[in-house]
């Protein structure tokens, strides 16, 4: 220690304050500008009602009026809460009244964001989710997110979406069920935009869905209760809509002893917008 304000430990150090608890195999701590770094295997996990872990090669803290503001882990950063992780070279916490306000990510091997029912990755990510519940996730340079299928839908692909920016909102509204997580409202591609969708049919096969490619400049999509609802595409609209034949029964029509249905109504596809 030198004074009151600067302290150096190794070996098996172990930070505990009433918002963190972080550990590492060294730390340096300057309580004059309320900032520590913690080095070699770092780990720092959040206290609030809603926990994050951070690890990473080197972790900085640094806090005002003895509240954590910010967290920063390079290289080999990794955040995980409970509805978002991110991995990357470099990642940037910021918190407030102890809660995750937003995280950063970005560095050469690129950043890696998965929520509960989709993955982005892209050069830079930023989720914005204030109360710790996802509001916003913007992913930049040659982003590509995936995401399963709507409900219903059977099939062993992911719907996926790339452009050179991609912004994701969320449904972050607090709800009385805390377990639930946020819903997709929209997603919109900007930059050389494609995207993959599929879709629940009434006539084939229930193993093949209804399959939509779209492209454009820029292709934004809305959802209702977590379902494709509207897709538009502005300029160089191009794209094709596949859905399955109907299965056969294997009976000639009219034939004796036999009943002829009506299939049922096809599922109503999104409406396309160019």
């Amino acid at each position: 220690m030198e004074g009151d304000s600067l302290v150096y430990a190794s070996g098996r150090v172990e930070i505990t304050r009433p918002d963190l608890l972080a550990t590492g195999d060294s730390a340096f701590m300057d309580s004059g500008r309320d900032f520590a770094r913690l080095m070699r295997q770092p780990s720092v996990q959040g206290k609030g009602t809603r926990t994050f872990t951070l690890t990473g090669g080197v972790i900085d803290v640094y806090s005002r009026n003895r509240q954590v503001e910010r967290v920063v882990a390079t290289p080999n950063g990794h955040a995980l809460s409970k509805d978002l992780e991110l991995v990357a070279d470099s990642i940037d916490l910021r918190m407030q009244n102890n809660q995750l306000e937003r995280a950063m990510a970005w560095g050469k091997s690129r950043a890696h964001a998965v929520s509960p029912e989709r993955e982005i990755i892209a050069d830079s990510i930023d989720a914005i989710m204030p109360g710790q519940r996802i509001r916003e996730v913007r992913a930049l340079r040659k982003a590509y997110a995936e995401s399963n299928p709507d409900s219903g839908v059977v099939s062993t692909q992911r719907d996926w979406m790339r452009g050179d920016t991609i912004v994701a909102h969320f449904d972050s509204l607090v709800t009385t069920d805390t377990s639930s997580k946020p819903k997709i409202r929209e997603i919109i591609a900007e930059g050389g935009a494609r995207s993959f969708y599929q879709m629940k049919n009434s006539k084939g096969p229930q193993t093949e869905p209804t399959v939509n490619y779209v492209r454009g400049r820029i292709i934004d999509i809305m959802f209702e209760e977590g379902k494709v609802a509207t897709v538009t595409v502005t300029d160089k609209a191009t794209g094709v809509l596949i859905e399955p034949a109907a299965a056969s029964t294997g009976e000639k029509p009219g034939a004796a002893g036999t009943q002829t249905k009506k299939a049922p109504p096809a599922a109503k596809p999104p409406v396309i917008k160019r």
